[in-house]
């Protein structure tokens, strides 16, 4: 008698499975779909599920008929789910993939957003430490900072390093205390050029290594300073741009800090560029009295023999305006670029008559302060991002 009632059971807790697991079956196929593709999503049926499960489970742990039926519905589970590979009993593991998705998931995916971060940083290190730091790159983003603040300061007083982060990219993105995402701060800087298959390659400015340190100084100054990523094999060069408008490069510790600064260029350009008359008439008289004009890069060339090397036409050439590179000196004597200015050749009278020029100056890319060279000698200076102008402070010579 004890067998029957124990055959019964299990053929009970076989036939309840079967009814329970069409009706779950059912309720996942739309009308379009009827026993068809009954997958649904997971996570539809977890409660009812964990609620029959449990009571299955307590069964078992009450009589011994409650294990029979127990055994007959998990062994009809398991034989469909293994016959059919688990098309025909989706519902039953909404429970695990629900659990997985809430508390699972997210423990999982922070983990290996973590190891591509590391691996991330990694690579960035080893790549960055292969190469020598770009310091027209570092100069760059301290005037992109030294902007931002200067335009703050203006208002009245020295902004703090948390408001400057919110108003300056370049100070959210590469600050020492800044939060930059990882994914824009480990970015490997890639030139411009062809890859080994001769597909072009966009440049990626990516993150050069450099950090920023902003100190405000009230009541509106500030000293903005560039230094290499701590993360990196070099603490050298290093970078400082002043309220003042003067910025400083010191390429090593037993180099002195540098002047990045075009006003004696731009006052020398002035007081040769004055020999244009008598270079013109010289062409002249050279072509028969003919004159062909002249391009700036050219011409400034030939005045200014002692700025020749350091001129460069633009591209695509401009007649009236030239580049004027800066440059320091590095260990051993070498002249590194740091930045170029952008020196535009403005005539006053367009009859030439009398002749008289002014001479604008723009850093490229922007970020250092512009200035005005008239042809009377003064050089006026701004940090605003407008050109300067004959109102904006004289540099002293």
């Amino acid at each position: 008698m004890a067998v029957i009632w124990r055959l019964l059971a299990l053929a009970g807790g076989a036939g309840v499975f079967l009814v329970l697991n069409l009706f779950l079956l059912f309720d996942r196929c739309s009308t379009n779909e009827f026993m068809v593709n009954c997958g649904g999503g997971s996570g539809r049926h977890t409660a009812p599920v964990l609620f029959v499960l449990g009571m299955v489970g307590a069964a078992s742990l009450i009589t011994s008929i409650g294990r029979n039926f127990a055994i007959g519905f998990v062994a009809t589970l398991l034989g469909l789910a293994v016959v059919t590979t688990g098309a025909c009993t989706p519902s039953w593991t909404d429970p695990y993939y629900s659990g997985m998705r809430r508390w699972v998931r997210p423990h999982l995916d922070a983990r290996a957003t973590r190891r591509k971060i590391a691996e991330r940083r990694r690579d960035w290190i080893a790549a960055m430490n292969a190469r020598p730091m770009d310091l027209a790159r570092g100069v760059e983003l301290a005037g992109e900072v030294a902007g931002c603040a200067s335009r703050e300061a203006a208002k009245g007083a020295a902004p703090t390093e948390s408001a400057l982060r919110e108003r300056c990219d370049a100070m959210r993105d590469v600050s020492v205390a800044g939060e930059s995402s990882p994914w824009v701060r480990y970015t490997i800087p890639v030139a411009r050029g062809e890859d080994a298959m001769g597909q072009p390659i966009d440049q990626v400015l990516g993150d050069p290594g450099w950090r920023v340190r902003y100190e405000p100084v009230p009541p509106s100054g500030y000293v903005v300073r560039v230094e290499p990523d701590e993360l990196l094999d070099e603490e050298w060069p290093r970078v400082a741009a002043y309220a003042s408008g003067r910025f400083e490069v010191q390429p090593s510790a037993d180099v002195a800090p540098q002047t990045v600064s075009p006003v004696a260029d731009l006052r020398a350009m002035v007081a040769c560029l004055k020999a244009i008359p008598a270079e013109e008439d010289r062409r002249r008289a050279k072509h028969g009295g003919l004159s062909y004009g002249w391009f700036l890069t050219s011409m400034a060339r030939r005045v200014c023999p002692a700025l020749a090397s350091r001129l460069r036409a633009p591209i695509p050439n401009d007649e009236n305006t030239t580049l004027l590179s800066m440059q320091v000196s590095v260990a051993g004597g070498a002249q590194v670029e740091v930045a170029a200015y952008a020196v535009q050749f403005e005539i006053r009278q367009p009859a030439n008559a009398p002749f008289a020029f002014d001479l604008l100056a723009r850093s490229v890319p922007a970020g250092l302060p512009r200035y005005l060279a008239t042809f009377e000698g003064a050089v006026h200076s701004t940090t605003d991002a407008r050109a300067a102008t004959a109102t904006d402070p004289v540099v002293a010579p």
